[in-house]
């Protein structure tokens, strides 16, 4: 199995050509989270599941304990097949490997998040002099599994920003 096997599942449904959108999962969780999206996206948009070891398919791994080799094993595995045009997408301590790998920031949050309250959320658009979009839904941290238009509102920012950018490559 290749390096980028392990890391990433890319999902059926969409072409070569689509803008690969990179999910990172909260910590404790799995690809799994993700895995219905693909019908909200197809075939523009391309899902690539981040399989993080000690989770899922990896539990017989040991958990990366650090966020510092966790980015650097997933830029080493994303890097060799990076396609075109590709955008990173992450909850919790996903959103903190997507920064990682990234510039360009659209932050979203639970309006009834008591662990990252709004203006944590708002605070992202410090850490970059590039696209910043704030986006809040109702429910708690894990607002992901209860805020019935994220995955909508995600494909819209998606292609909001597709089009600014095409024939680019970007985060």
């Amino acid at each position: 199995m290749n390096s980028q096997a392990k890391w990433f599942e890319r999902l059926p449904g969409a072409g070569d050509e689509a803008l690969r959108l990179f999910c990172f999962p909260y910590a404790g969780g799995s690809a799994q989270v993700f895995r219905n999206w693909q019908r909200h996206f197809s075939p523009t948009v391309a899902l690539s599941l981040a399989h993080l070891p000690g989770r899922a398919a990896r539990i017989g791994e040991p958990a990366m304990k650090a966020v510092k080799p966790l980015v650097s094993a997933l830029a080493d595995a994303i890097t060799p097949q990076m396609p075109q045009t590709y955008a990173f997408w992450g909850h919790s301590m996903g959103a903190l490997i997507s920064f990682a790998l990234t510039c360009p920031i659209y932050a979203y949050g639970g309006l009834q998040d008591e662990t990252v309250p709004e203006g944590n959320v708002r605070a992202w658009q410090e850490q970059t002099s590039r696209a910043f979009k704030m986006r809040m839904f109702p429910g708690d941290h894990f607002f992901i599994h209860t805020a019935a238009d994220l995955v909508h509102v995600l494909r819209r920012d998606v292609f909001e920003y597709l089009p600014k950018h095409a024939g680019s490559r970007h985060g």
